[in-house]
């Protein structure tokens, strides 16, 4: 059991340190996928595994922020289950750009790029929802 005391930090400036953890991810994420997909013809002809990976790398960068500047959760003894909760909530988020990327480029003939800062907009919401309620509770 966990003796230690959680401070519950306002929404107001968690919001405001999610957002700015959020456009650093972001950064991540779209500095990796457009590396990979400019660069390679195979990650641009597999633009999806590309985004797979590009958001992998942003999930790592983004836990370790968020756990000790966002949510203040850095002396956490339940390391391991924030990590697993963290992942299971990046796993939606991933499914909804996944699904926002296909359908932009793949149903629509929309540009990649418009089709992932979609699904990241969608993902938002869902993930400091989350995040907040559950994996750093």
């Amino acid at each position: 059991m966990d003796n230690e005391v959680k401070i519950k930090v306002p929404l107001g400036p968690q919001l405001v340190k999610f957002c700015l953890v959020g456009f650093a991810n972001a950064t991540v994420d779209f500095s990796i996928y457009l590396s990979l997909t400019r660069n390679f013809q195979f990650w641009a002809k597999w633009y999806l595994a590309a985004n797979i990976i590009a958001f992998a790398f942003a999930s790592l960068f983004s836990f370790i922020v968020n756990k000790h500047w966002t949510f203040g959760a850095g002396k956490s003894r339940n390391y391991w289950q924030e990590y697993c909760r963290f992942m299971a909530v990046n796993l939606v988020a991933l499914l909804i750009v996944e699904a926002s990327l296909f359908a932009a480029v793949d149903l629509f003939g929309v540009y990649d790029l418009w089709g992932k800062c979609f699904g990241i907009l969608l993902s938002i919401a869902w993930s400091l929802t989350a995040h907040r309620r559950w994996t750093f509770k």
